[in-house]
């Protein structure tokens, strides 16, 4: 199923927000949004993981630990999500990144694995479709080199709403879609 084709359908659109980068394996999410693709929002919720949140983090997304003090933890949410993506193809903004957010995110909360790519009708990456369609050819990486979504969605005419919020750049991943079939 190619982009075009998967964008026609029902799929759902997913961000999060996390503690860190995740570069070892540890960071949790601490916000989360889907929505369908029609905009309508399935999930929009803060999550309060099992340590606090680093300042820098906070710094980027806004969410403290006051803000996740009396919030679902993600083994109340991590149900809802595996309903809400199962059988559906799934649209990330950075997939990689977003995809092991889950992991770790399930890791933390001592949840048996769940096979978050495996339970969806396929996971699209906008980030590697924007970089495709519309980015620089990088010599060193032999690739097309990504692009942050802020920037994404400006050069394609989009707006730029609640950025480094879940919903927010749920939302400016579905105008990016978009923006991109038409």
């Amino acid at each position: 199923m190619t982009f075009e084709e998967m964008t026609r359908g029902e799929f759902v659109v997913l961000d999060t927000e996390t503690t860190g980068l995740n570069k070892n394996g540890d960071d949790e999410i601490v916000s989360i949004a889907i929505v369908d693709h029609n905009g309508n929002t399935l999930l929009d919720t803060l999550v309060k993981p099992t340590r606090r949140i680093p300042e820098g983090a906070t710094n980027v997304h806004g969410v403290t630990n006051e803000d996740v003090a009396n919030a679902p933890t993600w083994a109340e949410i991590a149900p809802k999500v595996a309903e809400l993506i199962t059988g559906k193809p799934l649209v990330i903004y950075n997939a990689n990144y977003d995809l092991g957010m889950l992991f770790s995110a399930t890791n933390a909360a001592g949840l048996d694995r769940i096979e978050w790519s495996g339970i969806t009708a396929g996971v699209w990456c906008a980030m590697k479709w924007y970089s495709y369609l519309y980015g620089e050819w990088s010599n060193y990486f032999q690739n097309y080199r990504f692009v942050k979504l802020n920037s994404a969605v400006k050069s394609l005419g989009q707006p730029i709403s609640d950025a480094h919020h879940a919903l927010g750049d749920c939302k400016m991943t579905l105008s990016l879609i978009r923006a991109i079939v038409k």
